[in-house]
C-alpha cells in the first residue's frame, strides 16, 4: 500500500516509519506491562514478605505507562501530520496533473467519477491514513507481541491458539475478496448516482419547462434504490464473512477452557498461568477483530487509490525539450486527421489562417468545425499531421505559452461564483481596475454592470445564471478583450438573442478581433461575409474555401447554407 501511495505523491511516504517505530515500541511496552503484572501477581500470591520486589515491579509498570503515553503521542503526532501532508500533496499533484491533461479528456467524462476522485477519494485517503492506519499498525504489533506473551505463558495453549487463528484466516481472505469485488462495483454505482444528482440539479429549469421533472425524478430515485441495494449486498456479504471470522476465534475460548480443565488444574501457579493466558487470548482476539475491520476499510482506500492512479496515469501534455515561442501568428494546418475513438471526424485538413485576418469555418452540425478549433490550442493532442503557429509546430510550444496566445469566446459562457470584476479580471490577473473597466466598456457591458446592486463588486451565481445570456456573453468578450491575445478563437454566439443584445455583441466582437488572427465558427453567414477566408466543411473534409463572392459563385453547398442561415 505504501509503495502505491509513493507513486502518486511527491512526498516520501516512508517518512511514516518514525511513527510506525513509536507504535511498535508502544505495543511492546503494552505486552511487557502484562508480563510484569503477571509476575507481580505471582509475587503477591506467594506472600514471601519481601515488599521490595512488588514495589519495584509496580514502579516499572508505572514507568512503562508513562513511556507508552509518550510513544502514543509521538506516533499520533508523527503519522497524522505526515498523513495530512501526503494527502494534501496528492490533491495538489492530482489538480496539477488534471490541468496539464488535454481538454479532450474531460469531454464526455463521467462528472461523478471526476468529482469523487478529486474530492471523496482524497478525503477517504485522508481519513484512513491519518486515523485508521495508526490503529491498524498498532493492533498488528499488539497481536505479534501478545502471541509472544501467550507462548511464554503456556506453549501448549499457544499452539492450539495458532491452530484456531489458522482456521479463521480463510474467512478473512473471503471477506477481503468480497470487499474488492463488491466494493469496486459500489464505487461505480456511487459515481453514476452522483452524476444523476448533478444532472438533475443542473437541468431542473429545463425539466420544469418541458414537464420532465417526474420522469427525471423517477430516474434518479431508481438510481438511488440501486445504490442502496448494492450497498446492502456489499455490506451484508462482507459482514457475513467477518462474523464467521470472529465466531471462529470466539469458539477458541471454550476449546482453551476445556483443555485447561482436562489437565486437572491444581497448583495456584498453573491456575494463574491459565487466567493470564485466557485474558491475553481475549485481548489478542479483540485486536485481531479490529485488524480485520481496518484491513477491509483499507481495501476501500486501495479502491480509491486505484481511481486516483488511473487519472494520474492519463498522459499529460508533454513539455518540449527546447520550447519555442512563435514571433508571428498565422496558423497552418498540414494534412491533419483526427478521430474520436474509432470514429474519424477530420480527413486530411490543410489550410492557412493568415496573421491579422479572419478565417471562418462553416458547415452543418458534425462537419468538424469545433474539432478544428479544439486542435489549435491542443485541447486534443492525438492527431496526425502538423499544426503550426508562426512557423512553429504547436507541439514545440510550452503549454502555458501556447495558452497565452489565445483568447476564447465560447457559445456556452461560464462565469465563476465571484464578483463581476473578478470574472473579467481572470482574463489578465495583472490588469488594473481602469483596464478592467475599459475592457467592459469596449464589450458594451459597462452600462448594465453599473446598474447592478454593487456594480463591479456584485457577486454572480455559479455559472452566471443570475445574468441574461447576452450579458454573460458580453462579460466573456470583455474578459477576452482584457487578455489581448494575438489569436482569437470565437464560437459565434449570436443565435437566440434579441436584436439589441446581438448588436451589442457584434460591436464587442469587432473590438475584440481588431488586428488579431481570428478563427470563427460561423452560425450566420451574413456575419462573416467580410472574412478573408471562409472554409466550407462537410463530414470532416474541406470541400471549398475562399471569399464570400468566390463561394457564392462556385460552391453549391455554401449557397445552400447561405439560404438556410442568412
Amino acid at each position: 500500500m505504501l509503495h502505491r501511495l509513493n507513486r502518486v505523491t511527491d512526498r516520501n511516504v516512508y517518512r511514516l516509519s518514525l511513527g510506525i517505530c513509536c507504535i511498535c515500541l508502544e505495543a511492546a511496552l503494552y505486552c511487557a506491562s502484562i508480563l510484569i503484572f503477571y509476575h507481580l501477581t505471582q509475587e503477591l500470591m506467594q506472600d514471601s514478605g519481601n515488599w521490595r520486589t512488588p514495589a519495584v515491579m509496580a514502579s516499572i509498570v508505572t514507568l512503562i505507562a508513562v513511556f507508552r503515553m509518550a510513544f502514543s503521542c509521538a506516533s499520533y503526532k508523527s503519522i497524522m501530520i505526515e498523513a495530512y501532508k501526503i494527502t494534501s500533496n496528492i490533491r495538489v499533484k492530482l489538480a496539477t496533473h488534471l490541468r496539464r491533461i488535454a481538454f479532450g479528456f474531460f469531454l464526455g467524462k463521467n462528472l461523478g467519477n471526476l468529482s469523487n476522485a478529486i474530492l471523496q477519494d482524497t478525503n477517504l485517503l485522508d481519513f484512513l491514513l491519518s486515523h485508521i492506519f495508526i490503529r491498524w499498525v498498532r493492533d498488528i504489533f499488539a497481536v505479534i507481541f501478545l502471541l509472544g506473551v501467550m507462548a511464554y505463558l503456556d506453549l501448549e495453549l499457544f499452539m492450539i491458539s495458532i491452530a484456531i487463528i489458522m482456521a479463521a484466516f480463510p474467512f478473512y481472505l473471503r471477506a477481503r475478496r468480497t470487499t474488492i469485488k463488491l466494493g469496486s462495483k459500489r464505487f461505480v454505482t456511487i459515481d453514476k448516482t452522483d452524476s444523476y444528482i448533478l444532472e438533475y440539479i443542473q437541468g431542473i429549469e429545463v425539466m420544469k419547462s418541458f414537464g420532465l421533472v417526474g420522469e427525471q425524478n423517477k430516474k434518479l430515485l431508481d438510481q438511488l434504490k440501486k445504490l442502496a441495494k448494492d450497498s446492502l449486498v456489499a455490506e451484508g456479504s462482507i459482514l457475513s464473512w467477518g462474523m464467521l471470522f470472529s465466531l471462529t476465534i470466539e469458539l477458541g475460548l471454550p476449546i482453551l477452557l476445556y483443555v485447561t480443565l482436562s489437565r486437572q488444574l491444581g497448583a495456584a501457579g498453573e491456575t494463574l498461568n491459565t487466567i493470564f493466558f485466557i485474558t491475553t487470548y481475549i485481548l489478542m482476539y479483540l485486536a485481531m477483530f479490529d485488524i480485520m475491520q481496518y484491513a477491509l476499510l483499507g481495501q476501500h482506500m486501495l479502491n480509491a487509490l486505484g481511481r486516483i492512479e488511473e487519472m494520474m496515469a492519463h498522459p499529460a501534455l508533454g513539455t518540449p525539450r527546447l520550447p519555442k515561442i512563435p514571433e508571428k501568428h498565422d496558423i497552418i494546418f498540414s494534412g491533419v486527421s483526427f478521430s474520436y475513438g474509432e470514429k474519424k471526424v477530420l480527413h486530411d485538413i490543410s489550410f492557412t489562417a493568415k496573421e491579422k485576418s479572419m478565417t471562418a469555418l462553416v458547415g452543418h452540425s458534425g462537419a468538424g468545425k469545433s474539432t478544428i478549433t479544439n486542435l489549435i490550442p491542443m485541447f486534443w493532442n492525438t492527431y496526425s499531421g502538423n499544426i503550426e503557429i508562426g512557423g512553429v509546430n504547436i507541439r514545440d510550444i510550452d503549454n502555458k505559452a501556447l495558452m497565452d496566445l489565445f483568447s476564447f469566446v465560447f457559445q456556452e459562457v461560464y462565469l465563476f461564483n465571484d464578483t463581476v470584476y473578478n470574472n473579467i479580471l481572470c482574463g489578465r490577473k495583472t490588469a488594473t481596475r481602469e483596464q478592467v473597466v475599459d475592457a467592459a466598456k469596449k464589450a458594451h457591458c459597462h452600462e448594465f454592470i453599473s446598474s447592478l446592486e454593487n456594480d463591479y463588486d456584485t457577486v454572480v451565481s455559479e455559472g452566471g445564471t443570475t445574468l441574461s445570456g447576452g450579458q454573460r456573453q458580453r462579460i466573456s468578450i470583455a474578459r477576452a478583450i482584457l487578455k489581448n491575445a494575438p489569436i482569437v478563437i470565437l464560437d459565434e454566439a449570436t443565435t437566440a438573442l434579441d436584436p439589441i443584445n446581438e448588436s451589442f455583441i457584434q460591436d464587442a466582437i469587432g473590438e475584440l478581433i481588431r488586428d488579431k488572427t481570428v478563427i470563427i465558427i460561423a452560425h450566420r453567414i451574413y456575419t462573416i461575409m467580410h472574412a478573408e477566408n471562409i472554409i466550407v466543411l462537410d463530414h470532416g473534409q474541406i470541400i471549398d474555401h475562399g471569399t464570400h463572392p468566390h463561394l457564392v459563385e462556385n460552391c453549391t453547398a455554401y449557397r445552400e447554407m447561405l439560404t438556410q442561415k442568412a
